[in-house]
């Protein structure tokens, strides 16, 4: 997942890892990469991947600008397992929400947003087997994001319609709207452990801390320590006057809507 993501946020695809081949006379048209003697090069590439980690998950850098989005919403599926399509699209998405100055319009609906997807996440199932493995599903479950906040901001609140939306676009036709969670017959007495997993998740949705300020869920790991009336304002650092909030929730309230610096 790691080569994956290196690949993918450095413009680099498999072939250019290669030696390329001759094929007759012509030779394939395709940039290789050069051997990294000192290590620069590879450091550079992993910045980037660093960038773009934490701005979805602060976990300990003290990034301001991080959004903080809980992956037990965006890369489970609704048997409980972890997908590494449904992971690296909800970091394309976060990138492509900051390149376009949308961070803030996002936080405005991010609650509806990951309700959603969170009451859909069937969708992440079908579009992980549909498409195939690894960062093949990683396009369409993009474009549903994209769609899903298009709806958000235009108005577009109930699911039925998002739904409708997203079977209009070609690469998420087959979505099924069924039941979250699936009917599995069990036979034998002990829990399978596709159950366990799907449990664990459940419960993790389910008792999650909120921000204060969007309304989404709050990873432990992200958490920004926020003064509930600002020091500015006379505020103290004392319990009852602690609020944990996501990182950019807790500054981009000073950040001017993009729709507004247009």
């Amino acid at each position: 997942m790691v080569l994956d993501m290196i690949n993918i946020f450095n413009g680099i695809t498999p072939a250019m890892w290669q030696k390329q081949k001759r094929r007759g006379k012509a030779r394939q048209q395709t940039a290789e990469l050069e051997n990294d003697a000192d290590g620069s090069a590879t450091l550079r590439l992993l910045e980037k991947v660093k960038d773009v980690a934490t701005l979805v998950s602060d976990n300990g850098t003290h990034n301001p600008g991080s959004i903080g989005l809980d992956q037990a919403v965006y890369s489970y599926g609704v048997t409980g397992k972890f997908h590494t399509g449904a992971f690296i699209a909800s970091l394309r998405f976060a990138k492509e929400l900051e390149a376009q100055n949308k961070l803030k319009n996002f936080t405005k609906v991010r609650a509806d947003f990951e309700e959603f997807l969170v009451k859909h996440k069937v969708f992440i199932n079908q579009l992980a087997h549909s498409k195939g493995s690894r960062t093949r599903p990683v396009e369409a479950m993009l474009q549903m994001h994209r769609i899903i906040l298009e709806c958000l901001e235009s108005g577009t609140r109930t699911a039925r319609k998002i739904v409708r939306k997203l079977k209009a676009h070609e690469q998420l036709k087959d979505l099924k709207d069924v039941t979250n969670i699936p009917s599995t017959e069990n036979r034998r007495k002990r829990f399978s452990k596709e159950a366990e997993q799907a449990k664990v998740v459940l419960t993790i949705l389910e008792t999650r801390e909120r921000c204060p300020e969007c309304g989404a869920r709050l990873p432990p790991s992200c958490r920004s320590k926020d003064h509930r009336t600002r020091s500015a304002d006379g505020g103290k650092g004392t319990l009852a006057n602690l609020a944990y909030t996501h990182a950019y929730c807790n500054t981009g309230k000073k950040i001017p809507d993009a729709t507004k610096t247009a």
